[in-house]
């Protein structure tokens, strides 16, 4: 689990729209495959899948107050395309929260 500590007040709202525009395409643009992800959110929980062949997220992203959890699935380590996914989330929530305002990520 990575864990950014920031120093704002995310909204999972607008983290969840700006996950659901960037990602496909970045994540396509990066594999060079035509990959479609699912991006879902309810109440502070957003969670990355693909459906047709995993049966459960790949990520879950939790917004806690100022806190960002992203949380890996525990049946999503083998997939070469794991890695390239984790820097697109990774630099979608710094671009989201801005560099300047997060304190530190714990890893």
């Amino acid at each position: 689990m990575k864990v950014y500590k920031t120093t704002v007040q995310p909204s999972v709202q607008a983290l969840y729209v700006a996950l659901s525009k960037q990602l496909n395409p970045l994540f396509q643009d990066k594999i060079q495959k035509d990959v479609n992800l699912r991006v879902t959110h309810n109440e502070n929980v957003i969670e990355i899948g693909q459906p047709d062949l995993y049966q459960t997220f790949l990520y879950q992203i939790v917004v806690d107050g100022a806190d960002i959890r992203v949380i890996k699935s525990e049946h999503y380590v083998d997939d070469v395309y794991s890695l390239a996914l984790d820097d697109l989330i990774s630099g979608i929530i710094a671009g989201y929260v801005g560099p300047n305002n997060i304190e530190y990520i714990e890893q």
